[in-house]
């Protein structure tokens, strides 16, 4: 059994040092807040009020290693963060020592709402280097693959910078000389029909273009962004990887709120389904749920949004049911609620 100190008891610290307690070990909660100490007392934890706080010993992954923070008065500034994944405990000194401890709760884990994707990306590297999770081999091919695809979309945006630096030199400057803007273009072009041609060799390029929007080279860059879909186990994890999700604001015991899409995950992917979207608004059947959004006065760009979560949850069904899209049985009047 380890000593574990619980900095900040709001609704995630409050989990997470129960997760602890319900794996026999002594867990102490600190807050500078008394009613949310008195109520967790009243529950039988024991707490402590943070200013008062003289140690945190930290328990960092067996019985036999654990970190103890001393506090100085004015001289050591402790930081406890939460998540359902990690915890962090910073000491840091008048010596500039800079101690870093991690502690992972699996029974609290939980990849949808993260904060910090370099934070995260670290976490992520523990936990596959423990084995934990689905085990995703990645093939030579799918690798060549994704990485063909993911060269096309670097190079169009590297294309596209060099052509406005070049209508910025004719434009204001007068200079209207030769750049490599104009064979970057035709080498993209060259690389959408190699890539078209690659994943075309299926039936799956055939069921996502079938839906209103996407042409054969998204079709190929979803494919190429999603595949295994083993490795998602739900459709909500599918939209978290795409960034299309809604942000969630909220501090400790305080109601939380949505705010704009997280934008984490693979940006290949989010740029493919906003493009599919963008073709997608003026037709049928996702014009009608565009005009329906319009009159809720939503805007332009948050209504393509919404239609890329759409786009996304229908290739997905359509590539695990194996079959094309058929708009007699897609709905555009129900569950209005931007999913």
């Amino acid at each position: 059994m380890s000593k574990l100190a619980v900095i900040g008891a709001g609704i995630v610290g409050q989990a997470t040092g129960k997760g602890f307690i319900g794996n026999r070990h002594d867990v102490i909660f600190c807050d500078i807040n008394p009613e949310v100490l008195a109520r967790l007392e009243n529950k039988g934890h024991r707490v402590c009020l943070y200013p008062f706080l003289r140690s945190v010993t930290m328990f960092s992954g067996d019985d036999r290693a654990c970190l103890s923070f001393e506090l100085l008065a004015g001289n050591i500034a402790p930081i406890l963060h939460h998540s359902p994944i990690a915890g962090y405990a910073f000491e840091r000194a008048n010596t500039n020592r800079l101690a870093v401890g991690f502690f992972f709760l699996f029974s609290l884990l939980s990849f949808r709402k993260r904060k910090t994707d370099k934070v995260d990306s670290q976490n992520l590297a523990f936990l596959a280097s423990q084995n934990y999770g689905y085990r995703f081999i990645e093939t030579e091919a799918m690798a060549k693959s994704k990485a063909m695809v993911r060269h096309y979309w670097k190079l169009r945006q590297s294309a596209t910078d060099h052509l406005r630096h070049d209508r910025y030199m004719k434009e204001y400057r007068g200079i209207n000389d030769e750049s490599v803007s104009k064979f970057m273009i035709k080498r993209c072009e060259v690389l959408k029909k190699i890539i078209v041609k690659e994943w075309s060799k299926g039936n799956d390029v055939k069921y996502l273009d079938s839906i209103p929007g996407i042409t054969p080279f998204l079709a190929a860059t979803i494919l190429a962004e999603l595949l295994p879909l083993e490795r998602f186990k739900t459709i909500d994890q599918i939209v978290a990887f795409s960034g299309l999700d809604p942000s969630v604001k909220q501090t400790g015991g305080k109601a939380g709120h949505h705010g704009h899409i997280s934008k984490r995950g693979s940006p290949t992917l989010r740029e493919a389904l906003f493009l599919a979207a963008f073709g997608s608004f003026q037709r049928e059947p996702m014009k009608s749920i565009y005009v329906r959004y319009k009159a809720r006065g939503l805007h332009h760009n948050t209504i393509l949004c919404i239609l890329g979560r759409k786009i996304l949850r229908i290739a997905v069904s359509l590539l695990k049911k194996r079959r094309v899209f058929d708009p007699s049985k897609f709905s555009t009047t129900d569950d209005l609620t931007g999913t």
